[in-house]
C-alpha cells in the first residue's frame, strides 16, 4: 500500500464518528480529553454569557466572593494552621450560594473549612487561577485577581475559575476514592454525554457506563471488596466527582434529591437551563 493511502486511511479513521464515543469521530474525542477549552474543541463558552446567568452559578459566586473578600481585606490572616479563619466562613456561608444538607441540617456547624467542602475547593481553585497568593503567611489579592474582579471582567473571571477548577484543582481533594482522576480525566466527555442524553431524567449509572465506555481501562483502578465490587466503586466515585461535586456544584445539572437536601441512591438528573446558557456544543 501507498504511503498516500496509508495516511488516507488514517485521516479517513480519525474522522469517522463511532458508535462507542456516541457520534464523536476519534479527533473530536481527543480534542475533548486534552483540549476541552480550545478552539479545535467540541465544548466552547457561548460569547453572550450574561451577568444574570453568571448570578446563578452556586460556586462561580462563592469563589467570586471568596476573591472580593481578600480583596478587601487586604491581607487576609489564617489561623496557626493555615486554614480560613471561622469569621470568614461564617460571612461566606450566609451568602447562600453553596449550602451544604449536613450544615442546613445541623449535622455540622461552619467551624473549619473540611466541614464545607465548596469553600476549600473555591480558595484551592482562586489561588490555582492565579487570583490570590500566599505571601507570607497571609492571602493576598493578585494584579490578575484585582483585574477580573472589575465588572467588564466578570465573564473571563467566571472562565478562569471554570478551567481551574476543572483542569488543575485535584477532584479527588474532597473524597477518600483512588487518586487516578476517574471523572476529572475526560470531563468534557460527560459534558457532552450531558448535551445530548440530559434533555431527559436519566439515571446516573447511564452516565458512567457510556464514560467507562469509552475509557475502559479506568476501571483498572479498582477492584473487587468484600462489600463493594469495583464496577460500583467507579459508578460511585465517577457520580460524586462528575456530578454532585462538578456539574452541580456549578448549576449545570438537576438532580433528584431528598427533602433534605442529600442526593437519593438511585438518582436521576438532567442537565438545566444553565448549562445551555454557557456552553455550545457541536
Amino acid at each position: 500500500m501507498k504511503r498516500s493511502d496509508i495516511e488516507a486511511t488514517i485521516l479517513l479513521r480519525n474522522n469517522t464518528p463511532l458508535d462507542i464515543f456516541y457520534g464523536l469521530t476519534p479527533n473530536e474525542m481527543d480534542h475533548l480529553m486534552y483540549d476541552t477549552f480550545e478552539e479545535r474543541s467540541p465544548i466552547q463558552f457561548r460569547p453572550d454569557i450574561s451577568d444574570a446567568t453568571l448570578d446563578k452559578i452556586p460556586f462561580f459566586r462563592l469563589a467570586e466572593a471568596f476573591v472580593k473578600v481578600v480583596q478587601r481585606e487586604k491581607r487576609m490572616k489564617l489561623t496557626p494552621s493555615g486554614a480560613l479563619q471561622r469569621k470568614v466562613l461564617l460571612e461566606l456561608y450566609s451568602h447562600g450560594f453553596a449550602a451544604e444538607w449536613y450544615i442546613e441540617n445541623d449535622y455540622f456547624k461552619v467551624w473549619q473549612e473540611h466541614h464545607w467542602p465548596q469553600i476549600g475547593s473555591a480558595r484551592v481553585t482562586a489561588n490555582m487561577a492565579g487570583l490570590v497568593k500566599l505571601s507570607k503567611g497571609k492571602i493576598v489579592i493578585t494584579a490578575q485577581g484585582t483585574m477580573l474582579l472589575k465588572a467588564e471582567n466578570r465573564v473571563e473571571l467566571f472562565k478562569a475559575i471554570f478551567r481551574s477548577y476543572c483542569l488543575e484543582f485535584n477532584w479527588g481533594f474532597n473524597d477518600y476514592y483512588i487518586n487516578y482522576p476517574v471523572g476529572q480525566f475526560g470531563f468534557g466527555y460527560s459534558m457532552y454525554l450531558m448535551d445530548r442524553f440530559g434533555d431527559k431524567l436519566l439515571p446516573s449509572e447511564f452516565y458512567s457506563s457510556a464514560y467507562l465506555k469509552a475509557i475502559p481501562d479506568l476501571i483498572d483502578h479498582f477492584a473487587d471488596e468484600v462489600y463493594t465490587s469495583a464496577e460500583s466503586q467507579f459508578h460511585d466515585c465517577y457520580s460524586l466527582r462528575t456530578f454532585e461535586r462538578f456539574l452541580d456544584w456549578f448549576g449545570l445539572v438537576q438532580i433528584e434529591k431528598n427533602p433534605d437536601g442529600r442526593t437519593k441512591p438511585d438518582s436521576k438528573l438532567m442537565r438545566s437551563a444553565l448549562f445551555d446558557q454557557i456552553f455550545v456544543i457541536d
